[in-house]
């Protein structure tokens, strides 16, 4: 949903993406566009029939620099199926794990299943315990920014994959998804985006391996910030980063 304050008053609530079935809003980015118009990147979330879960990156804008009314979710990237999670299955189905795919149980094991075991189809099988701490799936704590003229980027993470994703617009139409970062590695973690004049990417992000804050940009600088590998630290550096470009 979208709210917007006037005059020190706090409007009506505005379903930004009400579609069925489908749990959307995690982790959104709010920015403005050049004609005022608000735009959110976010993660949607949903459960088919069968029980598989699919993830989405999306994007929307208002139909009006009041956010009175939301045009059509565009999904800038899709995984489907996402391995399943204890707490994406729900309360009434289990996650099995080697499916990666959410199902009820069944009464049929007389002798009962071992605490991390559901009765699947008859049969004890390998379930998520849960609680986790981060879904899987993609578009993650997307970063959603204005650049020169009318184009857009947003970057996410791809916790599935370990993968940092990026998706450009051209005043026009939406480029496929990119890996920008996480290659045979897990780069991705909380990242941070700004665009400059000359629609250059800058990006902070975290290796969720090497637990190293990283700065690097679309024209290929990369630099260690700070973290791990600079010296011993007892928590994640860099974690939440964000950057910004300031002038000269």
């Amino acid at each position: 949903r979208y709210i917007a304050q006037s005059g020190g008053v706090w409007g009506t609530p505005v379903t930004v993406d009400g579609e069925a079935g489908i749990d959307a809003g995690r982790f959104a980015d709010l920015e403005f566009l050049p004609s005022g118009v608000p735009a959110i990147a976010y993660m949607a979330m949903e459960r088919d029939a069968d029980g598989r879960i699919i993830t989405y990156a999306r994007y929307v804008e208002a139909n009006d620099a009041d956010g009175s009314s939301w045009g059509t979710p565009v999904d800038l990237d899709v995984l489907d199926p996402t391995p399943c999670q204890a707490q994406t299955c729900g309360d009434e189905m289990v996650c099995v794990l080697s499916t990666g795919i959410c199902a009820a149980e069944t009464s049929g094991c007389p002798d009962g299943c071992a605490d991390d075991e559901g009765c699947i189809e008859d049969v004890c099988a390998a379930i998520d315990p849960g609680p986790n701490d981060l879904l899987e799936g993609t578009g993650i704590w997307p970063d959603l920014e204005v650049g020169p003229g009318q184009t857009l980027g947003v970057i996410f993470y791809h916790r599935t994959d370990g993968n940092l994703i990026g998706v450009s617009y051209d005043g026009a139409v939406w480029t496929e998804p990119q890996l920008l970062a996480g290659r045979d590695t897990d780069i991705g973690w909380a990242p941070s985006l700004a665009i400059d004049a000359d629609g250059v990417w800058h990006m902070s992000v975290v290796n969720g391996i090497t637990e190293d804050l990283i700065y690097f940009t679309s024209t290929g600088t990369v630099e260690l910030v700070d973290g791990r590998s600079l010296g011993e630290h007892h928590a994640i550096r860099g974690d939440d980063s964000s950057i910004t470009i300031l002038s000269d």
